[in-house]
């Protein structure tokens, strides 16, 4: 997801996939979101299928 959006609150779903669509394997992958006013919060998400 890379778009901006006005304040709230939000949930997005990831399908495993990566920017081209093709599916990734199982692992551990780090995430950053980040705001327009600088603020960035960083985490991570286990992919098991």
């Amino acid at each position: 997801m890379n778009s901006t959006l006005p304040a709230g609150y939000y949930k997005t779903a990831w399908d495993g996939a990566n920017s081209t669509g093709a599916r990734i394997d199982n692992g551990v992958y780090f995430y950053k979101l980040s705001s327009g006013n600088g603020e960035e919060v960083t985490g991570k998400v286990v992919l098991i299928r």
